[in-house]
């Protein structure tokens, strides 16, 4: 708008120039002409003026007004587009088969059911370690469980312990924030529709039973296993994260070591506490079926 309002100033100074310009010469004119027609009629009777020297009168002059300059502004740099600020996904997809919510807190592990019976020392376990006593086994180390429920938003704590004292025990209890553990399955009751296979989704406490009629309580801790020093026999100095050598994904049984560890200590031996807890076959699909276990942080 500035530049507009210059523009229109400077547009009537030319406008009154021009005009005052053509009244002075329309002045002159006319003064001439009457100059003239009264020499004329004053001929008869005077002799003629005496031609004027041009030196002796100096020509008028018109003024000269020179038109301000009318500078524009530059206009203003274009704005810089600012870029897209970068978000975090909130579902991850992890290439071992992982599956992070982080909305929800939630970690999906892909599994197959291990054990159907008898009694049981872990809830889930490494390949290769305990799933003669075990509900699950899952083909990934302790430590990419541990990684994804980082990601999730866990901290982890520390795992339980026990010692003998006598005829008796103490226990140090786990800690760390609570987990629920829940197990994805097809339903091996159910009938398949004709979308397929009915899946259902259960706390995995349903799953174990107590040989002298209790209930399991299900309550776990995202307790995070320990490090420990690398033994003199791998030749290799360092430390190792222990539950991916022991297979204590998902703990029922204290051995100190577990990833994910049950909130009650049980001691791991049977002098000291006697073996109760087992597999409930008649809820659980057959062994090897495929499963998925899901971790959700409270």
């Amino acid at each position: 708008m500035a530049g507009f309002e210059v523009s229109n100033e400077v547009r009537m100074i030319r406008q009154d120039f021009s005009r005052n310009h053509v009244v002075s010469i329309a002045f002159l004119l006319l003064a001439l002409v009457l100059g003239t027609t009264g020499c004329s009629q004053e001929g008869a009777h005077r002799a003629p003026l005496a031609p004027q020297s041009h030196a002796s009168t100096p020509a008028p002059t018109v003024p000269t007004t020179e038109a301000p300059v009318v500078t524009t502004p530059p206009a203003p740099p274009a704005p810089t587009p600012t870029p897209p600020v970068a978000t975090e996904p909130r579902v991850i997809s992890l290439p071992n088969g992982i599956q992070i919510d982080r909305n929800r807190r939630r970690v999906e592990v892909p599994a197959h059911v291990a054990q159907t019976s008898g009694f049981l020392e872990q809830i889930a376990c490494g390949v290769d370690s305990r799933e003669h006593e075990s509900l699950l086994v899952i083909d990934l180390k302790a430590s990419e469980v541990h990684a994804a429920l980082l990601l999730a938003g866990g901290v982890p704590g520390q795992p339980g312990r026990w010692t003998q004292a006598g005829e008796g025990f103490t226990v140090i209890a786990p800690k760390g924030p609570a987990v629920r553990v829940r197990v994805r399955t097809i339903d091996p009751q159910a009938e398949e529709t004709p979308s397929g296979p009915v899946v259902v989704e259960r706390a995995i406490s349903e799953w174990v039973r107590g040989a002298d009629g209790r209930s399991f309580d299900g309550r776990w801790v995202f307790a995070g296993s320990r490090f420990a020093a690398n033994p003199a026999s791998w030749k290799k100095p360092g430390e190792h994260y222990v539950a991916d050598f022991t297979g204590s994904i998902v703990g029922l049984v204290t051995f100190g070591d577990e990833t994910i560890a049950a909130a009650t200590v049980l001691p791991d031996l049977i002098e000291v506490e006697a073996a109760n807890w087992e597999a409930w076959t008649l809820r659980m699909p057959p062994s090897g079926s495929k499963a998925t276990l899901v971790l959700e942080l409270e």
